[in-house]
C-alpha cells in the first residue's frame, strides 16, 4: 500500500506539543513542536520548557499518560514527592486498571514511560532518555538544596537532577529536554533563579492549558515545525 505525504505526516509521533508564551503577559508567540530540531536546539542553549498554569496535578498526571505509548525515545516522569508518587499511581489506576507499581521502593514503568521519585533518580538508566519531565505543581524542588531525609541523610534534590540530565548526555548523543511543570503562573516564578538551580540559561514558557504530550503529528504542523523558535532569553 502506498502513504500519501499526508499519511506519512500522521504516522511521525511528537513527544511534546503547546504554544509558547511570553512569561510576564502570557501572550502566545508561536508553536512549541518538539522535533528532533527542536530539540538539540533547546540542548545546545541550555534551555529547559516550563509547563506554567497548568490547571490541576491530576491534569499534569492525565497529559503524561499519553507517553505510555510513546516508543520514539525514553522519557522519564519525576515526581517532586512521595506523596505525589502515590497520587500519581492512583490516578494513573484510575485511568488503566494495568497502571499498577509492582514495588514503591524502584522507579516503576508505565508502558513505555518510567515513572521515579528524585530520590530514585540514580535507578534509571540514562541511555535513550529523550525527555525529564519534573512534575512540581507548587514548584518548591529547586529550593531543596539541603534536604533532609527520614534516615537523616542530607543531599541536594536539584542536583540530582541536573547530574541525571548531565548522565542522559555523557552516554552518548543530545542530552535530554527538561520540562518543568507546575499549577504557578510563570510570571509569578523567579525564572532565572529556578533556571540557575537546574544550570540552565533560561526557558522557553508554554501555556500548561495547551501542553500536549505524544501527539501524533498533524499536516497542518508541516510548515509550523519548521519555523518553532527557541527565545533564549526572552523568558527570563
Amino acid at each position: 500500500m502506498i502513504q500519501t505525504a499526508t499519511e506519512d505526516i500522521t504516522a511521525t509521533m511528537l513527544p511534546m506539543t503547546g504554544s509558547a508564551i511570553v512569561r510576564m503577559t502570557e501572550k502566545p508567540i508561536g508553536p512549541l513542536l518538539l522535533d528532533d530540531a527542536c530539540r538539540q536546539r533547546l540542548a545546545r542553549d541550555r534551555m529547559g520548557l516550563l509547563v506554567a498554569g497548568v490547571p490541576s496535578y491530576e491534569s499534569m498526571v492525565r497529559r503524561i499518560a499519553a507517553l505510555k505509548n510513546y516508543s520514539h525515545g525514553r522519557w522519564i516522569a519525576v515526581v517532586a514527592s512521595k506523596e505525589l508518587a502515590v497520587i500519581t499511581e492512583e490516578l494513573l489506576e484510575s485511568i488503566d486498571d494495568q497502571a499498577t507499581n509492582a514495588t514503591s521502593a524502584a522507579p516503576w514503568r508505565y508502558g513505555e514511560l518510567t515513572i521515579a521519585t528524585v530520590e530514585q533518580l540514580h535507578k534509571v538508566d540514562p541511555r535513550g532518555v529523550e525527555g525529564v519531565i519534573l512534575l512540581d505543581p507548587t514548584c518548591m524542588v529547586h529550593k531543596a538544596r539541603r534536604w533532609k531525609t527520614a534516615t537523616g541523610i542530607t543531599h541536594d534534590r536539584p542536583q540530582r537532577i541536573v547530574n541525571f540530565l548531565a548522565d542522559t548526555q555523557n552516554t552518548g548523543g543530545t542530552a535530554a529536554v527538561f520540562v518543568l511543570m507546575t499549577t504557578q503562573a510563570a510570571k509569578s516564578l523567579p525564572t532565572e533563579r529556578i533556571a540557575s538551580v537546574y544550570c540552565l540559561d533560561g526557558w522557553q514558557c508554554i501555556d500548561g492549558v495547551t501542553a500536549r504530550f505524544a501527539r501524533p503529528m498533524q499536516a497542518s504542523d508541516e510548515s509550523s515545525i519548521a519555523s518553532t523558535i527557541v527565545h533564549p532569553r526572552q523568558p527570563r
